[in-house]
């Protein structure tokens, strides 16, 4: 995840920032709720289910394409509205590259 994030700020200028309050956000910075990081990693650090990421911009779909260019995520639009230009998109490791959490 890190890695994605620092991706993102050096190709794309793309700020991250965790958000404990969804209402509280800035235009142009992609957003994860603190609590939600919580429930998809495991102890292991390995992310079990997919993560949201908030952003308002209207340049939020093009963050789709520079996800998967990324390689190691694939992402989906899980809401767009076009009028605020506010997201939510929901990314997953790839399955490809995916890691076996070790055994206990």
């Amino acid at each position: 995840m890190y890695s994605l994030l620092e991706f993102l700020y050096e190709e794309e200028a793309l700020e991250s920032k965790l958000l404990d309050n969804i209402d509280n956000r800035e235009r142009g910075i992609l957003y994860i709720l603190a609590e939600e990081i919580e429930k998809v990693f495991n102890e292991h650090e390995q992310q079990m289910s997919p993560l949201s990421l908030f952003i308002t911009s209207p340049y939020a779909l093009d963050l789709l394409r520079a996800i998967h260019s990324h390689g190691f995520f694939l992402s989906e639009l899980k809401h767009w509205n076009p009028i605020t230009h506010q997201a939510c998109i929901l990314i997953t490791p790839h399955p490809l590259l995916r890691t076996p959490a070790p055994h206990p």
